[in-house]
């Protein structure tokens, strides 16, 4: 009875023993499997911030396409990463000049609501509301702004104060006290930039030419502080001083600097040269793209300008404009087949009639691609507006059997023609014509008088 007892006994301890340790056994799976979760959320939360570094690392570089490609291929669905995620979409598209779509991925309660993130966007939102002439609700964001950077504040927090400021007073900068100011201030590196920024923004130059002196030497070491006083010095016509202290700076603004000096110099190639550095440190430097254009044109860069104008997202030129200067780039690298197809495009934006230089280069594009046609319909129109060359084109059009057939042909029609300008220019000589006389006058009268008289 004993020995029962003792064996029913050993087996509810073992049992006991086998359920304790089934359940170490499921606690630590359960561990296992948050330790899993968790390293798998730490894995995907480490590869987000890769690309997310990435894509901030184009926006500097301002390779905003590239950045826009790797912000579209991260998951960024679940969870608040998505927000970092939305805030870069923001600034692609405040730096597209896309106001309202940037203004309206932060306008959202998760960025009006948690401080850490309205204190990452609330300034560039404030600058979205200025461009969209949002001025009634300006006033208290920036006060709840300024409130939330707290001792994250720092003195360039001056410039967007002052915008605001200037914005919502609606008038132009009439007292300039701000910036006089006490000279062991220039100590502060922060207060320094924020300082030469808005005397520029200002128009203030020559207030920073009277203060040079006092600017510490230590602060020339800054290559950032180094270009906005060389800005000063060309605003006041001082290139020389300019470009002295810009000195082994290669960067986009400091290129930007060089060009716009060679510019006003009428050295054409240099400002190009020094445009197309600016443009390869900064791909969206707009003050590059703006001044390239017209050069590359102007130098026959066309290869160049097309690639330019590829890169630029400006909101200022219109996109008809820039198609039209798109156009006539590609009938100058003589691409007719992908000048056709924008045409095409074009043509579709006007309902009634195209503006005549377009019709012009549609023109000479369907002569080149040997579409009489086509040809004679664009001439017809140019030709409604005055224009004699086109008048000439479709009168020739319908008298030579096909006239396109020789748009191509290099060989000389009329080589002993001089058709050359200045023999064109040049007044003949006029000499009277010398006619001999085969019959005389009188005869021919008494003839016709015997004729009657008979």
């Amino acid at each position: 009875m004993i020995t029962t007892k003792r064996v029913f006994f050993l087996v509810i301890i073992i049992a006991l023993w086998h359920n304790i340790g089934v359940a170490r056994i499921i606690a630590n799976n359960q561990n296992e499997v948050i330790l899993h979760l968790q390293a798998r959320s730490d894995l995907q939360k480490i590869k987000f911030l890769k690309k997310i570094a990435l894509v901030k690392y184009y926006i500097i570089n301002g390779n905003l396409d590239q950045a826009t490609i790797d912000l579209s291929h991260i998951d960024y669905q679940q969870g608040n990463l998505r927000f970092i995620a939305i805030r870069y979409r923001a600034l692609i598209a405040f730096l597209k000049e896309d106001f309202q779509k940037s203004f309206n991925l932060l306008d959202q309660t998760y960025f009006t609501k948690n401080i850490s993130a309205m204190r990452a966007v609330c300034t560039m939102q404030s600058y979205n509301m200025i461009a969209l002439n949002k001025h009634s609700n300006l006033q208290q964001y920036f006060r709840d702004c300024k409130m939330v950077q707290g001792k994250y504040l720092t003195n360039n927090f001056d410039w967007p104060s002052h915008i605001v400021q200037l914005v919502l007073q609606n008038s132009a900068l009439a007292d300039t006290s701000f910036l006089k100011i006490k000279s062991n201030a220039f100590y502060q590196l922060d207060f320094l930039r924020a300082w030469l920024k808005e005397s520029l923004y200002y128009n203030q130059e020559k207030e920073i030419h009277n203060y040079i002196n006092k600017i510490p030497k230590e602060a020339y070491k800054n290559k950032e502080i180094r270009e906005l006083l060389a800005m000063a010095f060309y605003r006041i016509g001082d290139y020389e001083t300019s470009l002295h202290f810009l000195e082994k700076i290669n960067a986009a603004n400091a290129e930007n600097i060089r060009g716009n000096i060679y510019l006003k110099e009428n050295k054409l190639e240099l400002a190009y040269g020094h445009f197309k550095l600016a443009l390869k440190h900064k791909k969206d430097s707009k003050n590059a793209i703006e001044r390239l254009i017209p050069l590359a044109w102007q130098l026959k860069q066309y290869d160049d300008s097309l690639k330019i104008l590829n890169s630029y997202h400006g909101r200022i030129i219109d996109p008809i404009k820039k198609n039209t200067l798109f156009l006539a780039q590609l009938v100058n690298l003589k691409k007719y087949s992908q000048a056709k197809v924008l045409i095409d495009e074009l043509d579709k934006s006007f309902p009634v009639n195209m503006p005549n230089v377009l019709s012009l280069l549609g023109m000479y594009t369907e002569l080149m691609l040997k579409n009489k046609n086509k040809m004679q319909e664009y001439a017809a129109a140019t030709c409604k507006n005055y224009d004699g060359l086109s008048c000439w084109l479709l009168m020739q059009s319908q008298i030579w059997y096909n006239i396109t057939a020789f748009a191509g042909d290099k060989k000389n029609i009329a080589p002993n023609a001089r058709y050359e300008l200045e023999h064109l220019q040049q007044h003949g000589k006029i000499t009277p014509l010398k006619e001999n006389k085969t019959i005389n006058q009188k005869e021919i009268e008494e003839l016709d008088y015997g004729f009657y008289k008979l």
